[in-house]
């Protein structure tokens, strides 16, 4: 079976080399890291290869993670986004799945998650953690 490869998104360096360390320990490839959206735009239009999945945060300067979705989204849909982020917001998750996200996991969330949400991405195509289904669940009934 083919290495998953991520790109890693995020502005706050600690957690974002915290997170590549535990994928890469997971045995997942980690093709680059990039401090906010536009560096991680400019790296994919930039490589060789695509990653499978793009990990990103919502809250980051210069391009935030619902424009760094849509603008991976156009250029690059086979690149999976997976948002890694604090919001649990029923506005932000409605908004980042409307830019085309594939996958909700909330930060803090437990190593097994994250490679769950992972693997859950490159299988089928989709990942929400738990937190996160309630919320959408509301959301749909209220319409």
């Amino acid at each position: 079976m083919k290495k998953i490869s991520v790109a890693v998104i995020d502005d706050y360096s600690p957690l974002r080399e915290k997170i590549c360390f535990l994928l890469a320990d997971m045995g997942i490839e980690i093709l680059f890291q990039a401090t906010d959206g536009r560096e991680g735009f400019e790296l994919l239009e930039a490589g060789t290869s695509l990653p499978d999945i793009c990990m990103l945060d919502i809250n980051m300067p210069v391009m935030d993670g619902f424009t760094t979705t849509e603008k991976i989204k156009q250029k690059f849909p086979s690149v999976k986004i997976l948002v890694h982020t604090v919001h649990t917001d029923e506005e932000s998750m409605v908004k980042m799945f409307c830019s085309g996200a594939d996958g909700y996991i909330l930060k803090g969330a437990e190593p097994e998650e994250l490679q769950k949400a992972i693997e859950s991405l490159q299988q089928c195509g989709c990942y929400l953690s738990a937190e996160v289904i309630p919320v959408l669940i509301a959301y749909f009934r209220s319409m």
